[in-house]
This record gives structure tokens, sequence and C-alpha cells, in this order.
């Protein structure tokens, strides 16, 4: 979902479901221009998280939110009955990247903080029109379409011998 707002388009996702990229190309052709992107992560996705919002940043032209859940051992009650048998590396990573798919603040790990950034949803169009998108291109929205649409047909299963 999209939302028009005074501040621009707003739309996100939370967690695995930026690995879907037909999600992310639904915002995009929706006019998505600011992502939210939330990952109540462990420090095991760390590199997932930067690459696939990089991504969403740079493929739809968008300003992308990264906000990463940040918790601890010692954020965890004592009498809670899991805390001994459960991985708590939770570290943030939380940032602000622009449509070029660079930080403009952050990322930030094992500190709670509040970022700051200066984000201006006119460039968006610039960036666009700069260079060719290829989440939003007349040619994916017309795949969709087919592979989506009214004239889907069941591909045939392939001949293979193993």
């Amino acid at each position: 979902m999209v939302v028009e707002t005074s501040l621009g388009n707003i739309g996100g996702l939370i967690c695995g479901e930026h690995y879907h990229p037909l999600l992310r190309h639904a915002l995009a052709i929706k006019g998505e221009q600011v992502h939210i992107g939330v990952w109540p992560k462990g420090a095991h996705l760390d590199q997932a998280t930067d690459l696939l919002s990089r991504s969403h940043a740079l493929e739809s032209q968008v300003y992308v939110l990264v906000s990463c859940g940040l918790l601890s051992p010692e954020d965890v009650p004592d009498d809670f009955p899991l805390k001994g048998r459960t991985l708590w590396n939770v570290n943030g990573g939380s940032g602000i990247i622009g449509p070029d798919g660079k930080y403009l603040a952050g990322p930030v790990y094992n500190e709670e903080t509040i970022l700051y950034a200066e984000i201006d949803t006119r460039c968006i169009s610039s960036e666009k029109s700069g260079r060719s998108t290829p989440l939003v291109t007349i040619a994916a929205t017309t795949l969709c379409s087919w592979l989506y649409g009214k004239g889907r047909k069941t591909p045939e299963p392939a001949n293979r011998r193993y």
C-alpha cells in the first residue's frame, strides 16, 4: 500500500517481505517516494538488510527509512523463561538511504538513537529520469501483466531426464 501524504507518497514493507521483488515493484508503480523498511532482525541479517534496502532505494528511486530492532540480553528480564535459551543478537542497523542507494544517515548498530536527514521528494523525479530504472519500466509492467493477467497460460513441463 502507498499512502499519499503532504510529505510524499509513503509505502513500506516488513522484514522478509523485502525479499519479494514483485511486492517492491508494486510499491514503485503505485508512486512510492519514501519507503519505510521495518526489520526486527538479528545480526545474522545485517548484509541482507543492507543489500535489500539499498537495492530498493536504487531500483525504485526512493528514499528508504530503515528501521531495525535493537535488543540485547541485558534488556530481557531475568525472570523471562526463555532468556537463557534464546539468541538475543538484535543489533540495530537503522539508517536513511537516498534514491542513489547511498546512506544519508547511519547505519547505526548497537546503539539507540534518532537519525536525521534532509530529503526532498522533488529530487526523485530527476533521479528517475536520469537513468534507466530496472523495476519501473513499461517492459516490467507489461511482463507482470502478461504473467499475472487474463492471458496467463500454464507453462508446459519440460521433458528432462535426471
